[in-house]
């Protein structure tokens, strides 16, 4: 007679009730203590306000970043603008101080070195340029500037420029027309000449 007993199962961790395949008490555990963690980990409030404080902080420093980086490369161009300005503003004072013969601002915007070359090759001190001022055996009645260009190079401007005048020199009138350049640098926040050449304009 064929024995009808059931052979117990070769997996004892595993076994079957009501159709439905049911795994071992300790691996049920196991599972439901790291799906508990996660839901833990994904539902927690102060883990996901820290995130969204992170992610709004490197937003942040991003963002003032580029505006430091545009801040920097747009100041070198705005202090050349502004340099260029003060210059074209001092050459036209300097035009005027001579008209004037105001020895005392020539002073102070010219360094005590400044090359000048005038037409001829002639060499010409800043002091020479100032007695001859000062003691009236130069004098102009007008100068006129215009044409003018300014190039900076960080604490240098250079400078060209046209220019027509008339004076007297040693009680003889002169009049003439000339391109001229000059070398400005500044020292101690204050611009002075340091070189000046000057080549006559021929022709009408």
């Amino acid at each position: 007679m064929r024995d009808l007993r059931r052979t117990p199962s070769a997996r004892p961790n595993r076994f079957r009730y009501g159709g439905s395949l049911l795994r071992s008490p300790e691996r049920e555990e196991a599972e439901r203590t790291t799906l508990d963690r996660r839901i833990a980990s994904e539902r927690d409030p102060g883990a996901t306000q820290i995130l969204r404080l992170d992610l709004r902080h490197l937003a942040e420093a991003l963002a003032l970043t580029l505006v430091i980086g545009a801040c920097a490369s747009s100041q070198p161009e705005v202090r050349s603008r502004r340099q260029a300005k003060e210059i074209t503003e001092l050459e036209q004072q300097r035009a005027a101080a001579v008209v004037h013969r105001d020895v005392d601002f020539l002073d102070r915007i010219t360094a005590p070195d400044s090359i000048r070359i005038l037409p001829g090759g002639v060499l010409e001190t800043k002091s020479q340029l100032l007695v001859d001022l000062k003691s009236g055996a130069l004098t102009y009645s007008s100068i006129d500037v215009d044409e003018l260009s300014v190039n900076i190079y960080g604490q240098t401007a250079v400078v060209a420029g046209r220019s027509a005048f008339t004076g007297q020199k040693d009680g003889k009138p002169f009049t003439g027309r000339c391109r001229f350049s000059r070398v400005w640098v500044s020292k101690e926040s204050d611009w002075r000449e340091v070189a000046f050449q000057l080549t006559p304009i021929q022709g009408p």
